[in-house]
C-alpha cells in the first residue's frame, strides 16, 4: 500500500559539506528562523489567542477604573474612599477571574 506524502521534499542537487554548513551561533539561529518561520508564527498566534482572555480582563479593569475616577471628580471624602474599595475589588474580582480554569 502507497502511502501519502503531505510534504513535497526538495532533493539538493549537490551534497553539504562543512563549508556550507552555519559557522556561527548567529547563523545558526537565522538559518533555523529561516527553516521554521511558519511553526513560530503559528506558535506565537496560540500563545496570543490563549492570552486573550486575559487581556480583554485587564482591559475591562481599567476602563473600569478609568470611568471611576473620571466620576469621581470632586466627589467628598467618603465617596473617594467608597470608590477605592470598589476598584479594590474589582482588582480581587480580576484576579479571582484569571485564576479560575474556565
Amino acid at each position: 500500500m502507497k502511502e501519502k506524502k503531505l510534504r513535497r521534499y526538495k532533493i539538493a542537487t549537490q551534497d553539504y559539506e562543512v563549508s556550507m554548513l552555519p559557522q556561527t551561533r548567529k547563523a545558526v539561529f537565522f538559518d533555523v528562523f529561516k527553516l521554521q518561520w511558519r511553526k513560530l508564527l503559528i506558535l506565537g498566534g496560540i500563545l496570543v489567542l490563549f492570552s486573550l482572555p486575559m487581556i480583554i480582563l485587564n482591559l475591562l479593569r481599567d476602563g473600569y477604573a478609568i470611568g471611576l475616577f473620571y466620576s469621581m471628580e470632586g466627589a467628598s471624602e467618603d465617596a473617594k474612599n467608597q470608590a477605592g474599595l470598589q476598584l479594590l475589588f474589582a482588582d480581587v474580582w480580576k484576579s479571582v477571574l484569571q485564576l479560575s480554569p474556565l
